[in-house]
């Protein structure tokens, strides 16, 4: 690992969208089952994406589940963890909420990245190593969004995966 050796690092993008199942695409005023959070960060030579999803669904929101999404649904991390890990591993650093709202579009949908304002990382520690301050400022705003857009009765199960980006 590479240790800081500088004061700030400022991310080239800083992308977000949220994960969202529409019960009822036909009509405007059904309801929409919040199920999580995606924050993609890009910067230099690092690339960190996070997920902070809903563990379950209560039985209502179960219930307005169509039958086909049921049984995937109800526990919303346990569906999502491959999928995101799936996106690590497929697509280039700064298309991974892309790559999957390519594929979730309709009742489950991933909201196409929206490129977001952030604060500067300023590690707290000379010392620190740099991915460590990466990852901790990804589930730093992963808990802001998930705050103000997630039902949060339980806490959510976060997952920030962060590495140097293959290019130079």
């Amino acid at each position: 690992m590479i240790k800081n050796s500088v004061t700030t690092f400022h991310a080239a993008r800083c992308l977000q969208s949220h994960i969202i199942y529409r019960c009822d695409l036909q009509r405007a005023t059904s309801a929409n089952i919040h199920l999580g959070v995606l924050i993609e960060l890009v910067g230099g030579n690092w690339h960190s994406l996070g997920v902070a999803l809903r563990r379950a669904l209560d039985k209502s929101e179960i219930d307005a589940i169509a039958s086909t999404w049921r049984e995937r649904l109800s526990a919303p991390f346990n569906y999502f963890q491959a999928e995101f890990e799936t996106a690590w591993n497929e697509a280039e650093p700064g298309a991974c909420i892309d790559w999957l709202a390519s594929k979730y579009g309709a009742s489950l949908l991933v909201e196409p990245a929206l490129q977001v304002d952030h604060q500067r990382i300023v590690p707290a520690d000379g010392d620190m190593d740099l991915e460590q301050v990466v990852r901790a400022h990804v589930f730093s705003m992963l808990d802001v969004e998930a705050k103000q857009f997630l039902d949060l009765s339980k806490p959510p199960a976060v997952v920030v995966e962060s590495e140097r980006a293959k290019v130079a």
